[in-house]
């Protein structure tokens, strides 16, 4: 059901996925964003690579919106740090989600929510026109793991709860439906049901590990623009299930 599909040769190490879609995902923004548009931004390591093939591109009345909470411990993956940086290669205005991604209970996150600066955020998150978001699946090295967000010992639970990967650190199942799950309810991110609004979604995620998480992504935001590389296109291609052809555009 995808309206466009940009796919990039696979590496020889499945290490360089990440570099290699990142870069056509980069190529992709940077001949889409337009003066006077305002984009939503995910996180994660293909994201903070796709910043290398923008390069600088500055454009007019922009503006940059990070579409989930950061981490205390900056890194370059950081949701907030990836928002900012995108927004410096476009020369634009940025808004940032300024709450931790994981809060301690669901209580503590409904409290964030009412702060009148979060509140603001979350408007400007439902008013933009393109969005840029990656998918994490259910491996020990995924970067949800790898960089402590979450412990590895929930990866068991996420499993049993039907969770096959997440889409701005809130977990889905194959359908792309977000599972019940107490990880869920302390995540503070802009909800799927929001993003799905955006008139453009375009999902960057490579490697054949990660099919399964694309397709369920794919089915929880509605995207119809996907940046991946051959390996995981001709894993999804073999899933059974798929959508019929509607005639997409192919690069």
């Amino acid at each position: 059901g995808l309206a466009e599909a940009v796919v990039a040769p696979s590496p020889v190490d499945p290490a360089a996925t990440a570099a290699i879609v990142g870069e056509a995902a980069g190529v992709y923004m940077a001949d889409r964003v337009r003066d006077g548009m305002a984009i939503g931004v995910g996180w994660g390591q293909t994201l903070s690579m796709s910043l290398k093939a923008i390069g600088a591109q500055p454009r007019e009345r922009l503006a940059v919106i990070s579409l989930l909470g950061g981490m205390t411990h900056s890194r370059a993956v950081n949701p907030s740090a990836v928002a900012r940086r995108m927004a410096d290669a476009f020369g634009a205005e940025c808004y940032q989600l300024t709450a931790p991604v994981f809060v301690a209970n669901e209580r503590t996150r409904a409290e964030l929510w009412k702060e009148p600066g979060l509140e603001d955020l979350v408007q400007r998150a439902r008013r933009v026109e393109l969005a840029l978001v990656s998918v994490g699946d259910l491996a020990k090295d995924a970067t949800l793991f790898r960089e402590g967000l979450l412990p590895r010992s929930e990866l068991a639970t996420l499993r049993a709860a039907g969770a096959v990967g997440d889409v701005l650190c809130q977990f889905v199942d194959a359908e792309g439906s977000v599972v019940d799950h107490p990880v869920n309810r302390r995540v503070v991110a802009v909800d799927l049901a929001d993003l799905r609004r955006v008139p453009t979604i375009v999902i960057a995620a490579g490697g054949a590990r990660k099919a399964t998480a694309i397709r369920a992504a794919l089915r929880a935001t509605g995207a119809r623009v996907l940046v991946t590389d051959e390996a995981a296109a001709r894993a999804l291609l073999a899933m059974p299930g798929r959508a019929p052809e509607r005639g997409a555009r192919v690069r």
